[in-house]
């Protein structure tokens, strides 16, 4: 407990209070004050303890708290109550009553929340008086709707104002305590907006004792015992900050330093829930103790997480990533003291994940999928399938709820929400606690769909306030709360036109017609209770506003008009006068440790095997060599992507393979263009399931396949049978030995004349690897000596003709086409690019020269992995356009590099 000071205000009102009570003899153990909110209970107490020659203790209460002090209240099952559960079945079930059963599900919480506007109405009104209440104000309600267009809103209406009508409420007992002279006396205390139940309580008492019955106005008590100049004298801070970011930063620092001086409690407004929640979170880990008067959606705590990622991941049709999502929730709970093990072991989903991701399973996979992977971990989640399958099938909500906290067991989840403070008010809230009192919802039987909208939106409804500390320093609570409170000072985020308007807008759907029919409260006094909590807030000793420019993302924020206000008016009269507010962080001297272009020895790390796109690499940048090759890291594959040209290619590759291999199977000579067209068709669809693509998906690409098929047709038939090369095999893996190569070739001259020829025992043992997508087998020559080509070797390119030609341009920087000849080396081959355009032109790139090229490149790669093998460091060279998407840019840190400076 913080230590109480005398507070000259409170002194004064309960001064008059005590006057009161006294002049009509009441007795003050049965005399009520109310007051306007609960937090004024435990002040307005410590303060009469406080007053000179203080009596009895009078019973300071607020309407729930003197509700719920008379006894406890059993709801009926319609009777409408802040449990959003019951709240949302009963909703639900008036409007199938009122013949909208398709529209219950979505139409509910509007209902629900609606009701709730008009419950302070309602329970303003006189239980024997509530029913001629809303049967009197239906038709004239249904009079200002009427349209067609409006029909739900009508609904929504008609449903809400019946239901809060015709309920009974905790607080109905108050009104029979008056009658009933359980009480002596009654004072209303008013805050910044009247309370609806304390004027009909007030009003209903007055009329039974008008000689037992006063009203005070707390803010206006406040303002004679201040004044209008009580801290006229000291300044009002002002920080504008770029962003949130920065003005979370600014913000929290402000309230470290108020608690630094050591006056008193520091109030933090609560403008914006998320903001709020960031200053928290910094405030918390500088050690500062926090009373969060506020609190947040149960929606957005890590308890709601874990029960809304197991409801989400039991859906038939739940992604890999979404049943991932909730097993990783889970691992991260700690095992039952008395538990063996964890029940969703980490390695566990690890291997599972890793497993899914080669893959490239977007989609769970069913159990009898899982019934065939070979591997340790395929028994532990054929157990976790059989917990999704257990959720699956439809059930009334009692046998959901039981299932629910059964597979919350299973996974390891429940023990730990019901220590996790959060957890204890998510289970409560769904009625799924030990104890609960049932919900009535009927036999009636739930999907799975149906029960995860209908959890997602009690959570939404539902608020958690983490526990309060024994001896608070900040205290997080809403503008208005700040009446009548002793706070040393006050730090107002959020002073923005967004977060603080002058006028408030109204909750509610209601126009402003409904609002005076119902006596809603309207835009005019929500804005004034607006200004008048702001000004309160503008007396307090020592005040920090703060707003910034914009929200981060490029959106601009005005200041509020309020602030404009201050800021023109300060120092005028009897106003504050403002100044900008002096940088709070201390700057943090920071050693400049500049990062370099890494160099790494890889000798230690044998290479068995080399491929194409590997050797490419190498000539690119060493270093994404060693990430790639011998640390053999790769980015985890996404399991629920988008289809990329890269799949496109694939898959036309597989087409094409699965279309030569049939002709060749079929032995036709010449099918006829029908024929191909029919066996182009029916590839690509084998090639579709195959590859395990999408048909929805690929329909952009399916598009633009008979310009494609025919191009290709046309260009097979004319130019390439013309060549007389017959296809041989597609799709073929090859690999040979570096060294073997290296000597049929004969390529150990150098190519600089100042180094030593390269023996063959110098090479390190490296295999060559790589997948031909075609082999043709030319027709030699009649008077062939062995130096014709007997194969051809076609590799297929589905990019824009100019980068192809690009390829052919540079053949000394191009070794694709090159390293598949080293494959059949020394034998000589003939390589080409077949560029299958998507604009219906199909074209051969043929290399040139290629026995020097393939040569030239085995030597290359003979020194290249000698030198690796010696300890030749391996670079980063940090140019080129690969550097713009290199997956292994985080290791070598390019982005951190000190760039040499230019003179």
């Amino acid at each position: 407990m913080n230590p109480v000071t005398v507070s000259p205000v409170w002194q004064r009102l309960l001064q008059q209070v005590a006057q009161q009570l006294a002049s009509c003899g009441a007795d003050p153990s049965r005399s009520v004050v109310l007051l306007p909110y609960a937090q004024l209970l435990p002040v307005a107490r410590q303060q009469w303890a406080l007053l000179p020659g203080a009596g009895l203790l009078p019973r300071f209460e607020t309407t729930s708290n003197w509700a719920a002090r008379r006894g406890p209240f059993l709801p009926g099952p319609d009777d409408l109550t802040a449990d959003a559960a019951q709240g949302l079945l009963t909703a639900e079930r008036l409007l199938k009553g009122a013949g909208q059963r398709r529209e219950a599900g979505w139409l509910a919480g509007r209902v629900r929340e609606a009701a709730l506007q008009l419950m302070p109405l309602a329970v303003a009104q006189a239980p024997d008086q509530r029913p001629a209440w809303w049967q009197q104000l239906l038709p004239q309600l249904m009079g200002t709707l009427g349209a067609e267009a409006l029909r739900y809103e009508t609904l929504v209406a008609q449903v809400a104002l019946a239901w809060a009508g015709s309920s009974d409420y905790a607080t109905d007992g108050l009104y029979a305590a008056l009658d009933d002279g359980e009480i002596e006396a009654l004072v209303l205390v008013r805050g910044f907006q009247r309370d609806a139940l304390a004027e009909a309580l007030f009003a209903r008492w007055q009329a039974l004792r008008p000689d037992a019955a006063w009203s005070l106005d707390l803010p206006a008590q406040w303002q004679e015992a201040v004044g209008a100049d009580g801290a006229a004298g000291t300044p009002i801070h002002l920080h504008v900050a770029r962003d949130l970011e920065d003005q979370a930063a600014v913000a929290a620092a402000s309230v470290q330093q108020e608690v630094e001086h050591g006056q008193g409690l520091v109030a933090l407004v609560d403008s914006d829930r998320a903001l709020t929640r960031r200053i928290r979170a910094l405030l918390e880990a500088q050690g500062l103790t926090v009373r969060d008067e506020t609190g947040w959606k149960l929606s957005t705590t890590r308890a709601a997480s874990h029960v809304m990622g197991l409801l989400r991941a039991c859906a038939p049709q739940a992604d890999s990533d979404t049943v991932l999502e909730w097993l990783k929730l889970a691992e991260t709970v700690p095992a039952a003291p008395d538990a063996e093990g964890h029940p969703v072991p980490s390695f566990r989903v690890q291997a599972a994940e890793a497993w899914l991701r080669k893959q490239g399973t977007a989609g769970w996979p069913a159990l009898t999928a899982w019934k065939r992977w070979d591997d340790g971990a395929a028994g532990w989640v054929q157990t976790v399938e059989q917990w999704r399958q257990a959720l699956q099938a439809p059930r009334p909500l009692r046998q959901w709820l039981a299932d629910l906290v059964l597979t919350l067991e299973h996974a390891g989840q429940l023990g730990w929400l019901q220590a996790d403070p959060a957890g204890q008010a998510l289970l409560q809230a769904l009625h799924a606690q030990p104890g609960a009192a049932e919900l009535a919802a009927g036999e009636e039987r739930w999907s799975l769909e149906e029960l995860t909208r209908w959890v997602q939106d009690v959570l939404e409804a539902g608020s958690f306030k983490p526990p309060y500390p024994l001896q608070e320093q900040v205290v997080i609570l809403p503008l208005s709360q700040l009446l009548a409170r002793s706070f040393a000072a006050v730090v107002i985020p959020g002073c923005d036109e967004t977060r603080l308007p002058a006028s408030p807008e109204p909750a509610g759907d209601w126009t402003v017609a409904q609002r005076e029919l119902l006596h809603l409260p309207l835009r005019t006094e929500l804005q004034q209770a607006q200004r008048a909590a702001w000004e309160h807030a503008l007396q307090l000793p020592s005040v920090t506003l703060l707003s910034c420019l914009g929200d981060g993302s490029g959106e601009t924020l005005l200041p509020s008009p309020l602030l404009l206000e201050v800021w023109h008016l300060a120092g005028e009269g009897t106003h504050r006068p403002m100044r900008g507010g002096e940088e709070l962080r201390v700057p943090r001297a920071v050693e400049e440790r500049p990062v370099r272009p890494p160099k790494v020895v890889g000798s230690a790390l044998t290479l068995s095997e080399i491929s194409a796109s590997a050797y490419d690499t190498l000539r690119a940048c060493p270093y994404q060599f060693f990430g790639q090759q011998q640390l053999r890291l790769r980015e985890v594959a996404e399991l629920d992507r988008a289809l990329e040209k890269r799949d496109f290619g694939n898959w036309l590759h597989a087409v094409l393979a699965l279309f030569h291999t049939r002709w060749k199977q079929l032995d036709v000579e010449d099918p006829g263009l029908d024929q191909l067209v029919q066996w182009m068709d029916q590839a690509a669809q084998e090639a579709l399931a195959s590859e395990g693509l999408d048909e929805v998906d690929f329909v952009p690409y399916q598009s633009v396949w008979p310009r494609l098929r025919d191009g290709y047709l046309r260009w097979l038939q004319q130019e390439h049978a013309a060549s007389q090369a017959r296809f041989e095999v597609a799709e073929q893996w090859r690999e040979r030995s570096l060294r073997e190569v290296f000597v049929a070739l004969e390529a150990d001259l150098p190519a600089d004349p100042e180094r030593a020829p390269l023996s063959g025992e110098q090479i390190p043992e490296v295999m060559l690897r790589g997948c031909l997508d075609r082999m043709d087998r030319l027709v030699l020559p009649p008077d062939d000596d062995g130096a014709a080509p007997q194969w051809r070797l076609l590799d297929y390119k589905s990019e824009s003709p100019a980068k192809t030609a690009e390829r052919i341009r540079q053949p000394d920087e191009d070794t694709q086409l090159a390293f598949y000849a080293t494959l059949l080396a020394p034998e000589p081959v003939e390589v080409a690019y077949v560029n299958v355009g998507e604009d219906g032109e199909t074209k051969l790139y043929a290399h040139k020269e290629v026995h020097a090229l393939t040569t030239q490149l085995v030597h290359g790669m003979a020194l290249d992995l000698r030198d690796i093998a010696a300890g030749t460091p391996l670079e980063a060279l940090g140019r080129g356009a690969r550097c713009g998407y290199c997956a292994m840019r985080g290791l070598c840190r390019r982005d951190f590099w000190e760039e040499e400076k230019k003179a």
